[in-house]
């Protein structure tokens, strides 16, 4: 997955697409999903939070730019709240791929 693939597929707060030649040229760039589901407050500290302070540390030669992508379901993408979508999850090696099925969408 490229970065260019990333961000054609997400949108800034102001719901605008992001062009990479937008962003400040770095040496790499760091991207990170986070959901409300997954651990809540707690876990965006843990991992989103801890990440963030880990690149700020960064003492190298290297620049980096980290990227938080919020994944939740939003009713606006015109999906019904309190209904329920499956998550399959499949582990192939050191791979896993994430399946979701019938979202549930209004018509």
């Amino acid at each position: 997955m490229s970065l260019e693939k990333i961000l054609n597929e997400s949108y800034d707060l102001n719901e605008k697409t992001i062009n990479k030649s937008e962003l400040t040229a770095t040496d790499f760039y760091v991207v990170a999903y986070w959901q409300k589901f997954f651990g809540g407050k707690k876990g965006y500290q843990e991992s989103v939070v801890w990440m963030e302070e880990e690149i700020k540390k960064n003492n190298s030669q290297y620049t980096f730019t980290f990227i938080k992508i919020n994944a939740d379901l939003q009713e606006k993408w015109g999906l019904v709240a309190g209904k329920k979508a499956k998550l399959k999850l499949k582990q192939k090696n050191n791979t896993i791929k994430m399946e979701i099925t019938k979202l549930p969408i209004k018509k």
